[in-house]
């Protein structure tokens, strides 16, 4: 019968463990570094030293480290999921050795709550701790990342035709990362051309987009990306016709008051749509009669035209008066109105259409007809054209 004991100089010995880290997440891999160190004056030869996990972690392997001299000896090490221990270590004086300790958090440890490694010499009580013999690694576990959208265009109204640029920021608020994140852009009523990242938090990565959408995200914890959406409305007049979605894919993790998908609604409006008609109510005139005009600028659109103008041109007869007479709608402008060249009015605004009612501008000109009846001239005429609406 053989008994071994190890063979140590009392207080030299120490150990201490640690992963370099402070926090962990749920589901990952960490390294713990362990180091058994003889400050004595003599050789300490067949010591163990034991690696207890606690709930929460899983050992998967124990690597020795390379001995320190050819005196030293790094002993044999063996593990199971819920244990570790490494015996037959020869440590010279003043050497160490260092042993990694590789475990698995597990995927169900509750965020904020602890989980440790204790590494042990021989049969050290390991109380109280902290103790030469004896070292604990504690470490809290992360929050998962908790993703939250939101989508944007700063007004409730846009008009057909036009441009609107959508603003899409994409937040982590929870304390781990979150690697491979994607978001879709749905539109109806509008049609999306562009997607630009316009800000990037400093660890987070915006990814790879096209137009309807983004994928391959980096969001680092407790950072932001934000997104420029530009869009040109293109669908019907009416109210709530422009809708944009910005939404993650099912299984993405927007817990609390975090949502994963955000939709902006708004309002199509008509544009400016002008229409002029002119009559002076008969249909012959007399050489040398005068005769007066109404010339009215509709608008049938839902935004008023601002900067419009129009022109008379008469052919054998003469423009004497222009006078405004008149609007439909709040905030008519009747502008300024000149009866030489250029005949016509300039600076006009024409109200935009209430209650399926035309925004209206009205004119009165009179005129005087100068022709002479010949065989090539049997009638006289008065053009009215508008332009410039802005």
């Amino acid at each position: 019968s053989v008994d071994n004991d190890p063979i140590v100089v009392n207080g030299a010995l120490s150990i201490t463990k640690t992963n370099n880290v402070d926090k962990l997440s749920a589901g990952t891999q960490t390294t713990y570094l362990v180091t058994l160190t003889n400050t004595g004056s003599s050789t300490s030869s067949n010591l163990p030293w034991t690696d207890t996990p606690s709930a929460g972690l899983t050992l998967v392997n124990v690597i020795p480290g390379a001995a320190p001299s050819a005196g030293a000896n790094v002993g044999t090490c063996t593990f199971t999921s819920a244990s570790a221990t490494c015996s037959g270590i020869t440590l010279p004086s003043q050497q160490s050795i260092t042993y990694s300790v590789v475990a698995t958090v597990g995927s169900g440890v509750t965020p904020g709550g602890t989980v440790f490694n204790t590494a042990k010499i021989g049969n050290a009580a390991c109380a109280p701790l902290p103790a030469a013999d004896c070292s604990r690694d504690i470490d809290t576990i992360l929050k998962p990342a908790n993703l939250n959208i939101t989508k944007t265009n700063g007004v409730n109204q846009v008009v057909f035709g036009s441009s609107t640029t959508y603003t899409v920021t994409l937040t982590n608020t929870g304390e781990t990362a979150a690697t491979g994140v994607q978001w879709t852009d749905t539109a109806t009523g509008v049609s999306v051309s562009q997607i630009t990242a316009t800000a990037v938090g400093p660890n987070s990565n915006e990814g790879l987009c096209v137009a309807s959408g983004c994928s391959n995200i980096t969001l680092a914890p407790g950072e932001s990306i934000t997104y420029s959406v530009l869009a040109t409305v293109n669908g019907a007049a009416g109210v709530g016709n422009a809708k944009n979605t910005a939404a993650f894919p099912s299984g993405t993790s927007c817990t609390g008051t975090n949502q994963c998908t955000a939709t902006d609604t708004d309002d199509i409006l008509k544009p400016a749509t002008l229409s002029v008609t002119k009559t002076n109510g008969v249909t012959q005139l007399t050489e040398g009669a005068g005769t007066t005009y109404t010339v009215t600028i509709a608008n049938s659109g839902d935004l008023a035209a601002a900067g419009v103008e129009w022109t008379d041109v008469p052919t054998g007869m003469a423009i004497q008066s222009i006078t405004p007479n008149g609007s439909t709608g709040t905030g008519a402008v009747s502008g300024t109105c000149s009866v030489t060249s250029p005949l016509g009015c300039t600076g006009i605004t024409v109200p935009a259409a209430s209650a399926g009612v035309n925004g209206s501008v009205s004119y009165t000109v009179t005129a005087q007809v100068t022709a002479m009846v010949s065989p090539t001239v049997t009638s006289v005429n008065n053009v009215a054209s508008v332009a410039g609406a802005n």
